[in-house]
C-alpha cells in the first residue's frame, strides 16, 4: 500500500507503471495499471517475481510510478467513494498459501530432486542387501544340497551292501567241534 494519498480529478486517468530497474529483475506489476476518475487513498499494489532470483523491498521504495492523461470531460463512471485506509483482509486472504514464483519453483525442484537421490540411494542399499542375503542362502543350499546327495548315496550304498550280503550264499557248517569260522580260502575249497 502506498504511503501517498492519490487524488484523480473526475475529467482525469491515472496510469501506474513500474520502474525498469524492478521490471528487469523480474518483478511483474499483478494489481492492476490504472487508478479511476474520482479515486481518492492510497493504492494497493500487488507484484508476481517471474525472475531467477529473490528480489528484496521494503518500505518506502520508490517502485512504481503514476502519470495522469487528461479525459475530453469528466467521467459518468467515476469513484465517489474513498479508498480504504488500509489492505483489506480480503486482498490478504487471497494472497496466502504457496507462492509459485519461478524461484520457488526452483527450489523446491532441487528439493525434490535430492529426496529422489536420497530415495534412489536407500532403494540401491537395500537391493544390495538383498542380493548379499541371496548369495548367502545359495551358498547355504548348496552345501545343504550337497550334504542331502552325500547321505543319500551312503543311505543307498549301505541298503545295497546289506542285500548283497544277506542274498550271498551261506557256507556249511563246519564239523568237528570248534567255533571258528572257515576262511574265505576254506570255504571255496569245500564247496568244489
Amino acid at each position: 500500500m502506498t504511503e501517498e494519498v492519490v487524488r484523480v480529478p473526475p475529467d482525469t486517468m491515472a496510469f501506474i507503471s513500474m520502474k525498469t530497474t524492478f521490471k528487469n529483475k523480474g518483478l511483474v506489476n499483478v494489481s492492476g495499471f490504472h487508478a479511476d476518475p474520482g479515486w481518492e487513498g492510497p493504492l494497493i499494489f500487488a507484484v508476481f517475481n517471474a525472475g531467477p532470483a529473490s528480489v528484496h523491498l521494503y518500505r518506502g521504495l520508490p517502485l512504481f510510478l503514476i502519470w495522469y492523461a487528461d479525459l475530453d470531460h469528466p467521467s459518468d463512471k467515476r469513484k465517489t467513494n474513498p479508498g480504504s485506509r488500509q489492505i483489506p483482509a480480503v486482498s490478504i486472504n487471497n494472497l496466502t498459501g504457496g507462492v509459485n514464483s519461478l524461484n520457488v519453483l526452483d527450489k523446491r525442484l532441487i528439493e525434490e530432486a535430492q529426496r529422489r537421490r536420497e530415495e534412489d540411494d536407500k532403494l540401491s542399499t537395500r537391493i544390495h542387501d538383498v542380493e548379499k542375503t541371496q548369495g548367502r542362502n545359495n551358498v547355504m543350499l548348496g552345501i545343504f544340497l550337497t550334504i542331502a546327495i552325500s547321505l543319500s548315496v551312503s543311505f543307498v550304498g549301505y541298503v545295497v551292501f546289506r542285500s548283497l550280503i544277506s542274498s550271498a550264499p551261506q557256507p556249511a557248517a563246519a564239523t568237528g567241534s570248534s567255533t571258528q569260522r572257515p576262511s574265505a580260502a576254506a570255504t571255496l575249497i569245500t564247496q568244489q
